[in-house]
């Protein structure tokens, strides 16, 4: 099983870093080839450079592969598996930028890193000179000396370390410029946030940086020197934080930093005098001429080219973006503060503009037919622009009525659809989210007409990795891959095309239905297909009409991960996929067609036939990789040694789509003992199947029942047959509680009901059954149609207790009544009453007188 990239939080002064731990845990397990540190981890353009890769699996490595075939390896060496020596020729007209790259082994290709290509030499922190590691560049006293080139700049390829804080000493003479960017995060290897700063002699910071638009997480700056003297370069992780993995491109020079070009974006094939802003010195103009295509696949899929504009002759470190695109393109009216514009911008078209000012509004009427549907996208910070791009659609009449709004539903710019109103037009409202302005807030939006587009891409098989997002064929066999197709005003049938498949790779792909998330490939290899890796390109078009090109690939590679849980904070995306073949496995499958459809509510048993070569040690785990809309299936089957066939079990659901489906059943085969060494896990996969879901046969709706322990009873159940069958039928009443029995039932297509004799124990437990589950397997041509029927429920009572007669109670005695006291004067008066009645009272002898 492999072990993802994961993360180590230390406890670090005033902040949780997070430390990368990949390398180091990788070893545990028998993985892919796992790509980990490089050094150097670019190199300059026209350049010849060795570079160590370190990583995991390196068994057999046969070449670095880089999927746009721009950079050339001249020479390879394994040191061990675990290491490559191997010498890299960058072109003289290599992009600037990242490279996509993989180590090709024989038997699979690596996880995916890049390759940064710059304008300026190189040479390498003192730091990292395995030759002498007591060397330090840590503080003022023991930085290294940097002598920075008069014109152009200088690279250095470094490591922080945690707490690490690297220094370079940089003579300067008063007024001289000073520049700094560094290439860290952009790397794509790990979420290392990077600081730098500027100090002089007396340990004073003249000039920092953090983030900034233009460069993410990392940082740039440039600075005059007030003083002629020493000064020193640092740099460290934000936090105080660092590890082995925190590499970084420094670069120190004269160059120029500019961030936004205006205007910031034009026409394919068209030649553009582009005004830059940002710099220290100003802004400058330069021309430049569009390409037709665009050098790499990251830039085809945003439409954003990389420039990197040169002035005085000297190249800048950082590539500025510039927005492409085939609409016409124009500038926003002067006079456009108010919604009375007058200016008038037919639909589709691309606009640009600036908010000179706080507080700052552009307005735009746009022309566009009643009733047609139209995309308005901005672009701000995505030009390197610090705007926060605010936009809003209002209805072309006196009340200006909104119509819609956006902040950030294009990622950090603002994205929004607008049905044009009865008056033909509609106005646009250019704003700053937090009403800024100035020389640098520049925006650009293009208003296109909504149209059907799709987008493919391969889900990894594990969250947050690079798990199976492409095939690994093996020789004479086969391996699938899903592909979702995220669609947008289309649901037709859609066929998938491909190109430039490796030699000796064949491929067969159903086409993706309405309703069905994607769909599946499966790549087939000639058994003396050529050991070999290419990029094959795919296109995604309408099955009614293959003329209509509707979208293709569109894959993000998550690179890094980090705070909070592990969030993706950097993807490389590709329009195309590598397509690689490896050496043979000794396992194959195949999937044997079902002979009977599988109905709503019912199941099915899918044969698997799996060939394993003799003395094959190892684990083979089936699963289900396509689930079409409705079918459910088991979450995987493992595939005893001694077993070459084994079912799949699949289900379908009441709401399952009436119709053919194909499906595959694919398996991870896992080697043991000798035969895993170098030898990473690997997915093969059967040839496709065609199950058919129909309508049931038969429905049976069971009565509830109910009884007490001890008491036989009966489940009646009221048959009804849709569609007549021949033979008999079998009827078995499952999910019964302990100590219940029913035998199965027979009954035929005439049957009008049936009745299940229920033998209920005295100890059976009392209470209520959910979940009485009639299932009937009905005969066709030899094979068995299971059907499932609604659940039921069964009620066991405890038997009421037998009577006893009861003894009388006898009646309760009466309370006695206690005498009233009376007092002294009520004691007077009933003595008066008796004198009055009786006569006078004697004497008694000895009375007091």
């Amino acid at each position: 099983m492999a072990i993802k990239r994961r993360y180590i939080f230390l406890n670090l002064p005033g902040a949780l870093f997070l430390l990368y731990g990949f390398w180091l845990l990788a070893p545990l397990c028998m993985a892919a080839p796992a790509i980990g540190p490089v050094s150097p981890a670019g190199a300059m353009r026209g350049s010849e450079v060795e570079v160590l890769v370190s990583g995991t699996n390196f068994h057999e490595a046969q070449e670095i592969f880089f999927e746009d075939g721009i950079i050339q390896q001249k020479n390879i060496e394994a040191i061990n598996d675990k290491q490559l020596k191997v010498t890299l020729v960058v072109p003289d007209d290599a992009p600037f930028g990242n490279h996509r790259f993989r180590v090709r082994t024989k038997k699979g290709l690596s996880t995916l890193r890049t390759f940064r290509v710059g304008p300026f030499p190189q040479v390498t922190e003192i730091e990292t000179n395995t030759s002498n590691p007591k060397t330090k560049n840590n503080t003022p006293d023991t930085a290294q000396d940097i002598q920075v080139p008069e014109t152009g700049g200088l690279t250095i390829s470094g490591v922080v370390r945690q707490e690490d804080v690297d220094c370079y000493r940089v003579p300067l003479e008063r007024g001289q410029r000073l520049s700094v960017a560094v290439d860290a995060v952009r790397l794509n290897y790990t979420p290392f946030d990077p600081y730098i700063d500027v100090i002089n002699e007396a340990g004073f910071v003249i000039a920092a940086s953090d983030d900034h638009p233009l460069m993410e997480q990392d940082a740039i700056l440039a600075v005059n020197a007030p003083e002629s003297g020493n000064y020193f370069v640092r740099i460290r992780e934000s936090a105080y934080g660092g590890n082995a993995a925190c590499s970084y491109l420094l670069h120190l020079g004269r160059f120029p930093t500019p961030s936004v070009a205006l205007p910031p974006g034009g026409n394919p094939e068209s030649e553009v005098l582009v005004k830059w802003l940002g710099d220290l010195a100003g802004e400058f103009e330069s021309k430049i001429k569009i390409p037709k295509k665009f050098a790499q696949a990251s830039s085809e899929i945003s439409k954003l080219l990389s420039i990197h504009p040169e002035r005085d002759g000297v190249t800048s470190a950082e590539a500025v973006p510039f927005r492409v695109t085939s609409l016409p393109v124009s500038r926003e009216s002067d006079a456009n503060d108010l919604p009375d514009v007058q200016s008038r911008v037919p639909a589709p078209a691309a606009i640009w503009g600036l908010l000179e000012k706080e507080n700052d509004t552009d307005w735009i009427r746009i022309e566009a037919p009643k009733g047609s549907k139209w995309s308005v996208k901005g672009y701000g910070r995505r030009l390197g622009s610090p705007i926060d791009l605010t936009l809003n659609a209002y209805r072309d009449n006196e009340k200006h009525t909104r119509i819609t709004g956006n902040d950030d539903s294009g990622g950090p710019d603002s994205l929004m659809n607008v049905t044009s109103p009865e008056e033909g037009s509609f106005l646009v409202r250019v704003s700053d989210h937090q009403k800024r302005g100035g020389d640098m807030f520049v925006w650009w939006i293009e208003v296109e007409p909504i149209v059907p587009l799709v987008k493919l891409s391969v889900p990894p098989s594990q969250t947050k990795s690079q798990n199976d997002l492409f095939p690994q064929v093996p020789r004479g066999n086969r391996a699938a891959v899903i592909l979702n197709a995220s669609r947008s005003n289309f649901s037709g049938e859609l066929k998938l095309l491909s190109e430039n498949l490796p030699k000796g790779i064949s491929m067969e792909c159903p086409n993706f239905r309405n309703g069905a998330p994607g769909s599946f490939v499966v790549f087939s290899a000639a058994e003396d297909a050529p050991l070999s890796a290419a990029m094959a390109e795919y296109s995604a078009v309408d099955a009614a009409d293959q003329t209509k090109v509707l979208g293709g690939l569109e894959q993000g590679t998550e690179m890094i991960h980090g705070n909070p849980n592990r969030t993706p904070w950097r993807y490389s995306r590709s329009t195309e996929m590598p397509v690689a073949v490896v050496e043979e496995v000794p396992v194959s499958l195949e999937l044997i067609q079902p002979a009977v459809p599988l109905v709503k509510n019912g199941k099915a048993d899918l044969l698997v036939r799996v060939r394993k070569d003799e003395g094959f040690k190892g684990k083979v785990r089936l699963f289900f990789p396509f689930q079409p809309p409705g079918i459910g299936a088991a979450s995987g089957v493992d595939v005893p040694a001694d077993k070459s066939e084994v079912v799949y079990p699949i289900n379908a659901s009441d709401k399952a789509p009436l119709q053919e489906w194909d499906v595959v059943v694919s398996a991870t085969v896992t080697f043991q003992g000798e035969s895993a060494k170098g030898r990473p896990s690997i997915r093969i996969s059967s040839q496709p199947v065609k199950i058919t879901v129909a309508e049931p046969f038969v429905q049976v709706a069971l009565d509830k029942g109910m009884t007490e322990q001890g008491q036989n009873t009966t489940f009646t159940g009221t048959v009804t047959v849709p569609t007549a069958f021949t033979g008999e039928a079998k009827a078995v009443l499952l999910g019964l509680p302990a100590k219940t029995t029913a035998e199965p039932l027979i009954f035929t297509s005439e049957s009008k009901e049936i009745e299940f004799p229920v033998t209920v124990a005295a100890d059976a437990p009392a209470g209520r059954h959910a979940n009485i589950v009639c299932e009937v397997h009905v005969p066709q041509e030899g094979h068995q149609i299971i059907h499932r029927m609604a659940a039921t429920e069964f009620r066991i009572d405890k038997p009421l207790p037998a009577k006893v007669s009861a003894t009388p109670k006898p009646d309760p005695p009466k309370p006695t009544q206690q005498k009233k006291k009376v007092s002294r004067r009520e004691q007077l008066r009933i003595q008066a009453r008796s004198v009055s009645q009786n006569g006078p009272v004697k004497e008694t002898e000895g009375a007091a007188q």
